[in-house]
C-alpha cells in the first residue's frame, strides 16, 4: 500500500493496482474503489470503513421500511428515521411516519383527510376496509376516505349465513375448515373490523381494563326487548356463558351448535338455558 496526493493506494506484486474490490493488509480488509482510491468514512455494501479506510463492524443505517419486533419503522436514505411524513416505496406501496418513526396503522387524520393503514403500515387504496364497527370506502388514488357507513346488524347476519353446514372444530376459528361457537362469533365480527374476546363468558361482558387499551371492544348490553339482527345471544348458567350465536331476527339464530350439528341457523330457544337480557352488541347500530 502506498500513499499519493493525500490518497492511498494498495498495489499487487505485478505492479497492477486494486480497483472494485476488498483487499486484506496486515490483517486488516480496505476497500479499493474504481480509481484505485482507498474508499473511507462510508458504508461499502453492508460494511462501514473508517476515517483510516480499515472495515469496521459497525452497521449499516437502515433506509426505508424496516421491521423490528414486530412493528414498521420508515427511515430516509441517509438512515435517520422519518417523522411525521410520507413514504412511498419502489414496489408502490405507500406509509406514513409517526412522530416516533414508526409507520401508523389503522385509522389515521392526516392533513385534515382520514387515512386507513393495515397491521403493516401500508396505506389502502382503492379498498373497502371494515374498522371500529364502520365501513370505510378509500380512494384509489391517494386512499383517503371518501365515504364511510356503519357496519349494519343486517350486514354482520348476512355475512355470517354464508358459513351454514361448515364444520364445528372445538378451539377452532376458521370459518371455513372448522370452529367453535366463539370462534364462530370472534371470526365474523373480525371480518367487520371489531375486535372481540375469544371465549363466550367473556364475549357477553365485553372487554375491559387491559383488553380494552390493546383493541378488544366492549360491545353493549342489550336487553331481549331490544334484541337485533346482528346480536350476540348467550347460553349457560347463572353469570357464565358457556356457547354463544348470532341473532338472525324471527327468533333465529345462526351459530356453530357442535361436531355434530356444524353451523346451523335454529330457533334463539333452540335449547334450554338461554341467557335472558344478557345479549351483546359489537356493531355499530
Amino acid at each position: 500500500m502506498f500513499s499519493y496526493l493525500g490518497s492511498r493506494y494498495y498495489v499487487y506484486r505485478t505492479g497492477r493496482i486494486a480497483v472494485n474490490r476488498w483487499v486484506k493488509y496486515k490483517k486488516h480488509y480496505y476497500w479499493c474503489d474504481a480509481d484505485g482510491r482507498i474508499a473511507t468514512n462510508r458504508f461499502i455494501g453492508d460494511y462501514y470503513v473508517g476515517t483510516d479506510g480499515i472495515r469496521t463492524k459497525a452497521e449499516r443505517p437502515p433506509s426505508g421500511v424496516v421491521t423490528r419486533n414486530g412493528r414498521t419503522y420508515l427511515f430516509g436514505t441517509s438512515g435517520s428515521p422519518l417523522t411525521n411524513q410520507w413514504l412511498s416505496t419502489s414496489d408502490g406501496k405507500r406509509y406514513y411516519a409517526g412522530s416516533d418513526g414508526g409507520a401508523l396503522t389503522g385509522l389515521q387524520i392526516i392533513g385534515g383527510y382520514k387515512f386507513y393503514f393495515d397491521a403493516q403500515g401500508v396505506l389502502q387504496t382503492d379498498s373497502v376496509v371494515f374498522a371500529a364497527g364502520s365501513c370505510y370506502y378509500t380512494d384509489p388514488s391517494d386512499g383517503h376516505i371518501v365515504s364511510e357507513s356503519a357496519v349494519s346488524g343486517n350486514a354482520v347476519v348476512r355475512f355470517a349465513q354464508q358459513f351454514v353446514g361448515n364444520r364445528y372444530v372445538y378451539g377452532g376459528t376458521s370459518l371455513t375448515n372448522g370452529t367453535d361457537c366463539s370462534g364462530f362469533t370472534q371470526a365474523v365480527m373480525a371480518h367487520f373490523g371489531v375486535r372481540i374476546m375469544r371465549v363466550a363468558v367473556d364475549q357477553m361482558n365485553g372487554a375491559s381494563g387491559y383488553y380494552s387499551t390493546i383493541g378488544y371492544a366492549a360491545g353493549m348490553k342489550v336487553s331481549d326487548a331490544n334484541l337485533q339482527p346482528g346480536d350476540l345471544v348467550f347460553y349457560g348458567s347463572g353469570s357464565y356463558a358457556s356457547h354463544v350465536a348470532i341473532y338472525i331476527g324471527n327468533n333465529q339464530v345462526v351459530h356453530a351448535a357442535n361436531s355434530r350439528l356444524g353451523i346451523i341457523v335454529s330457533s334463539v330457544d333452540y335449547v334450554g338455558g338461554r341467557l335472558h337480557n344478557q345479549n351483546r352488541r359489537y356493531w355499530a347500530g
